[in-house]
C-alpha cells in the first residue's frame, strides 16, 4: 500500500472514534471536520477501501434489500498505525486556505462592490461557524454530543475554532467600515497612508508584548 497521508489519519482517527457507514462517518466528518480538514469527507470513499486493503480497518458488507452498506470498524494495527502518526511531530508550517481572504488580497484588481462581498463572505462564514458553536457547545451541556466521551480534547479544538470564529467577525467589521470609504479599490490614494499606519500599529503591539 502507498504511503498513508494526513487525510487517511483523518479517517482511521473517525473510526477509531467509533465504527460507521460510509454515510455515519461522512456526518460526523461534516460537523466535525470541516472547518480544519475538509478534504477529509472528500476522500472518505477512497480512504477508506485503502484502510481496508491494509488492514487496517474491517469493512462489513450488508443489504437493505438491494442497498449495499459497508460499515468500517478499527483493527488492531489500525490502532497501533494511528497510535505511531501521534507519537510523530506535527508537520511545521500554518497553511491557511480560505477563498474570501485570497479575493480581498487581490481586491484591488476588481470593484468596490466586489471587494465588499468578499468581506461579507467572510462574516457569513464565521456566523455560521459561531451557530455551529452553539448548537454543539448545547449538546455537551445536555450530556449527548457524539464526542462526550473525549470532550477534554475536543473542548481544545472548540476553543480555537470558536476564537477563529470570533476574531474573523471582528475583522470583518472593521474591513467593511474601511473599504466603504474607498472610492475605488484600485487608487489608493489617501488610504495607502492608512494602510501603513495600521500595519505599522500592528507591528508595534507585537513589539510591545514581546517586551518582558
Amino acid at each position: 500500500m502507498s504511503r498513508l497521508t494526513t487525510t487517511s489519519y483523518a479517517v482511521l482517527g473517525q473510526i477509531a472514534l467509533a465504527p460507521g457507514s460510509a454515510y455515519e462517518l461522512t456526518k460526523r466528518m461534516r460537523r466535525n471536520y470541516r472547518f480544519f480538514w475538509p478534504r477529509a469527507e472528500s476522500r472518505l470513499y477512497d480512504e477508506a477501501r485503502r484502510l481496508v486493503d491494509a488492514g487496517l480497518a474491517t469493512g462489513e458488507r450488508s443489504f437493505t434489500g438491494r442497498r449495499a452498506r459497508t460499515r468500517y470498524a478499527l483493527t488492531a494495527a489500525g490502532r497501533r498505525v494511528l497510535r505511531a502518526w501521534l507519537a510523530e511531530p506535527p508537520a511545521a508550517g500554518w497553511a491557511f486556505q480560505y477563498e474570501p481572504l485570497l479575493r480581498v488580497f487581490l481586491g484591488n484588481f476588481g470593484t468596490h462592490e466586489q471587494l465588499l462581498a468578499a468581506i461579507a463572505q467572510a462574516r457569513a462564514d464565521a456566523d455560521e461557524l459561531l451557530a455551529v458553536a452553539d448548537a454543539v457547545a448545547a449538546d455537551y451541556a445536555a450530556g449527548t454530543a457524539e464526542g462526550q466521551p473525549h470532550v477534554h480534547v475536543r473542548a481544545l479544538v472548540f476553543d480555537f475554532l470558536f476564537h477563529q470564529a470570533e476574531a474573523t467577525r471582528a475583522w470583518s467589521e472593521r474591513a467593511r467600515a474601511e473599504v466603504e470609504g474607498w472610492a475605488d479599490p484600485e487608487d489608493p490614494g489617501a488610504h495607502a497612508e492608512a494602510g501603513l499606519a495600521r500595519i505599522a500599529d500592528l507591528a508595534a503591539r507585537r513589539a510591545a508584548a514581546q517586551l518582558p
